[in-house]
């Protein structure tokens, strides 16, 4: 499996379609901002729209890095699949959502990242709780990351 410094920061030259990957700004936003029945979060900068159910998985992840010693938490194959694949598209750099979202095992996942190296917009206090996000997840995140 490729390491993440060579998906995403490679340390010689630099590609003119990966230059906006080189830059020093937060791996993964998590915004609130809705359009569409979607909510969006940034990864490297660029905007990812997930579903509600995508977004909640990708909250479950995030959460798990401050609630286990591990950050390693179960969910469904198929939809850290879907969710890795819309961070491959929506980047456009493949196998990055793999590298992001690593696979420990079945169907438990976790975030290959610090907690520093996440950020949350103010709009994710926005969000009613439950609908995008459930309620205990959405608190956690509030609580950890804008206190």
């Amino acid at each position: 499996m490729k390491k993440l410094s060579q998906v995403v920061r490679p340390e010689t030259s630099v590609p003119p379609q990966t230059e906006r990957f080189v830059k020093a700004e937060p791996v993964l936003v998590l915004t609130g901002h809705r359009r569409n029945g979607r909510v969006m979060a940034k990864v490297y900068g660029v905007e990812v729209w997930l579903t509600p159910a995508l977004f909640s998985g990708l909250g479950e992840l995030v959460v798990a890095i401050v609630r286990t010693p591990t950050g390693i938490v179960e969910r469904p194959s198929y939809e850290m699949c879907r969710l890795r694949s819309a961070i491959d598209r929506a980047t456009r750099r493949r196998g990055l959502g793999a590298v992001l979202i690593q696979q420990e095992s079945g169907t438990a996942y976790r975030v290959a990242l610090a907690r520093s190296e996440i950020v949350l917009d103010a709009r994710f206090r926005e969000l009613k709780p439950g609908e995008y996000v459930s309620a205990d997840v959405q608190a956690e995140i509030i609580r950890t990351w804008l206190g």
